[in-house]
């Protein structure tokens, strides 16, 4: 196999510009890398690529649930602390952003209303052109 990388850096400088020259080189496919590079040995012993990584899938999706459940907990734990914080100021922002998702609720159901409407005015006449033809 020719040599992979052929980077030659220039002379390093804060002030200069960097220019990265590289020789053109063959494609290399992955399989060719595999069975240029890992002996047979060493094949053979990556046969078991499931075995061996199977502890540190374990691991890691272990970690990964618990960080996902600290997250969640911490959030609860911040939106408890901001409604008991809420309730000590009497409630003003909460009932003003329920107002405001009232409003917003309103106007979605309104639009969808409107689409429904226009749905079936557009089918029915469709369904009238077509008899007319």
């Amino acid at each position: 196999l020719p040599e992979i990388s052929a980077f030659r850096p220039e002379k390093p400088s804060w002030t200069g510009v960097a220019s990265i020259d590289c020789e053109t080189q063959r494609f290399v496919r992955c399989h060719d890398l595999w069975y240029g590079q890992i002996s047979k040995e060493a094949d053979c012993a990556l046969k078991d690529v499931n075995g061996e990584w199977a502890e540190d899938d374990r691991s890691w999706h272990n970690r990964l649930r618990i960080a996902i459940k600290k997250k969640s907990e911490d959030a609860r734990i911040k939106s408890s602390n901001k409604d008991k914080n809420d309730k000590k100021k009497g409630g003003k922002k909460k009932v003003e952003q329920e107002a405001k998702n009232d409003q917003e609720n309103e106007m979605e159901k309104a639009v969808s209303e409107q689409d429904v409407q226009m749905k079936e005015e557009a089918e029915q006449q469709e369904k009238d052109s077509m008899q007319q033809q």
